[in-house]
């Protein structure tokens, strides 16, 4: 991108940490690192010769219950606007594939080693 006086890069690293925020935000698993964790490793980016943005998003696990088509299209929106706001390149396409689906109570649950541990001093009753 070029303006008045230099030009500003942004790292394709940038590109795939703000779609993992936005992922992690629109399927509400900020307290979920195992599942961040994961969440790191499915997300792509690329860009076209136009240095517009093009990202995919593999093994998606989508809540039981949900409907599939519309949580996804959210996700993909989500992601869409969050690059587009931040960046102000154009997302030319998000793709996802989905892959299982999950009990709810399990994907928005922390993970036992990021419960808070008992206080110190405090007796079991």
């Amino acid at each position: 991108m070029e303006y008045h006086g230099g030009t500003i890069e942004i790292s394709d690293n940038v590109l795939r940490e703000i779609a993992f925020r936005s992922v992690v935000e629109y399927m509400k698993l900020e307290n979920n690192m195992k599942e961040q964790k994961r969440l790191r490793k499915i997300i792509n980016v690329q860009r076209t010769p136009e240095d517009h943005i093009v990202v995919t998003l593999k093994n998606v696990a989508v809540p039981y219950g949900e409907k599939i088509p519309e949580y996804i299209r959210g996700l993909m929106k989500k992601v869409k606007d969050d690059l587009e706001r931040m960046t102000e390149m154009r997302v030319e396409t998000v793709n996802v594939q989905v892959d299982d689906v999950i009990e709810k109570e399990k994907m928005y649950q922390p993970t036992e080693e990021e419960e808070t541990p008992e206080k110190e001093g405090e007796e079991e009753s």
